[in-house]
């Protein structure tokens, strides 16, 4: 019985010729379509539904690596967007230093986060990233510094909370192994 109706179905199915050339190529594929599906359902032949079966489980299988795959990917290159940005903050802090003798420092209260975009206006830097936090620390009354970012909980990360961090004696951007993410090496 479900044969017949699917087979009314696809004969019921008017096709109305386009104007134009571009419909014209889709209604001719659709057309080509039906008559494969009415030719199907007329001999009987289709597939069975463990092959139905065995097919969705390899479809489910390949997107679920696919789906991990893809947010190592964009893991890393956010942690590398991040490490980009330490640089700018590293280099905005020598430049300070050159100008005022010592490196700049503040709370949170300097570092003013809106939409987004991340502002230290006493170094004039702009960073645009909304996955990461930073925040500017000195010691020994600015004869040093240190520059942190912390991974948000924007994007429902395994590395949020976690950190980065550069400092004042290296411009090389440390990511350790307790504070660090697995995913950013």
């Amino acid at each position: 019985m479900p044969v017949k109706s699917y087979t009314s179905l696809c004969e019921g199915a008017n096709l109305k010729k386009p104007e134009n050339m571009v419909n014209f190529f889709l209604y001719e594929r659709m057309r080509h379509i039906l008559n494969n599906v009415r030719r199907i359902v007329a001999n009987g032949k289709g597939f069975s539904l463990m092959e139905m079966i065995v097919v969705l489980v390899i479809l489910s299988i390949s997107i679920t690596i696919t789906l991990k795959w893809q947010t190592t990917f964009m893991e890393k290159n956010r942690s590398r967007k991040a490490e980009n940005n330490l640089a700018v903050i590293f280099n905005a802090e020598k430049r300070y230093k050159l100008d005022n003798g010592e490196y700049y420092g503040c709370d949170n209260s300097c570092v003013v986060k809106e939409q987004g975009i991340t502002k230290i206006k006493a170094l004039h830097v702009v960073l645009d990233d909304r996955f990461f936090t930073y925040s500017i620390v000195t010691e020994n009354n600015g004869a040093s510094f240190m520059a942190i970012a912390t991974r948000n909980t924007e994007g429902k990360s395994i590395c949020t909370g976690k950190r980065m961090e550069v400092s004042s004696e290296s411009s090389l951007v440390i990511k350790d192994d307790s504070q660090g993410c697995i995913v950013w090496r």
